[in-house]
């Protein structure tokens, strides 16, 4: 241990607090619960260490020095200092406090997630959730390389490295337009889709074609938390269903949180 260590021991600090808030080494005893004579060696060990008189004893009702003074004001401060980042890390070790890093995929906003991270914030409100909007692929890379901490996938991401847990189990479902044949069949079979799936051409609907802008799932995720709904168009919106519609397309298929949210076509 050097001659720094010594002089920055806590330990004496908070001593010295003890007797210069209560000018009376008998009192500070007591609060600090030990024996008047080890808190007097103490505190003749701080002033010897430090080289100065922190402490006037030549009278009968003891006082600081200006040296004592000073280090009364920055000995508060670090113990307070001390005190804060104790409680901070420990908020932060229990899961109370600190930084999350979400990704989900875009058709998650229209189900559960944004109910849990209402909850979420409900419950831990000096978390700061960092929301960032991937697809499959990128949410199972950004997990693993830790650039992220949680993934929301549909469908699950399956890895040895990987720990999931289901959020929600919803049904695939099935839109049709009003003219579909297949709506004289109860229940239609996937196979009977085959013939009725065909590329959507592009002249047709231009839209649909350009690329996916990752801002727009994360701020109607803000949108739909927020209560407002959601406000921006993209592939997972209704909206998308009607210029489906108008290009000539019959068939769709999405998860069962989708349904409130589809047009009549």
């Amino acid at each position: 241990m050097t001659d720094r260590d010594d002089v920055m021991d806590l330990r004496r600090l908070v001593y010295f607090v003890a007797v210069a808030e209560e000018l009376h080494f008998g009192r500070a005893a007591s609060r600090l619960a030990i024996a008047q004579p080890p808190l007097s060696r103490q505190i003749a060990q701080l002033e010897s260490d430090l080289g100065v008189m922190l402490i006037d004893r030549s009278r009968s009702q003891i006082r600081l020095t200006q040296a004592g003074s000073v280090l009364l004001e920055r000995a508060r401060d670090v113990l307070e200092r001390l005190d804060r980042t104790h409680r901070e890390i420990k908020r932060i070790g229990e899961g109370f406090s600190g930084h999350l890093r979400v990704a989900f995929v875009g058709s998650a906003t229209y189900g559960v997630l944004p109910s849990v991270i209402q909850a979420f914030r409900s419950a831990y409100p000096d978390v700061e959730l960092a929301l960032s909007a991937m697809n499959n692929a990128e949410q199972k890379r950004a997990v693993i390389q830790r650039e992220i901490d949680i993934a929301i996938a549909r469908p699950s991401l399956d890895d040895e490295e990987l720990k999931s847990e289901p959020l929600l189990q919803e049904p695939l479902i099935l839109a049709l337009s009003d003219t579909s044949p297949l709506l004289d069949q109860r229940v239609p079979r996937l196979a009977a889709l085959n013939r009725d799936v065909r590329p959507l051409p592009a002249q047709a609907a231009p839209e649909l074609r350009r690329p996916h802008p990752q801002h727009l799932p994360r701020r109607r995720l803000h949108s739909e938390i927020a209560g407002a709904g959601p406000r921006l168009p993209d592939r997972d919106q209704p909206g998308v269903g009607r210029r489906r519609h108008r290009a000539g397309a019959e068939i769709g298929l999405g998860g069962g949180a989708a349904r409130r949210r589809l047009p009549r076509l």
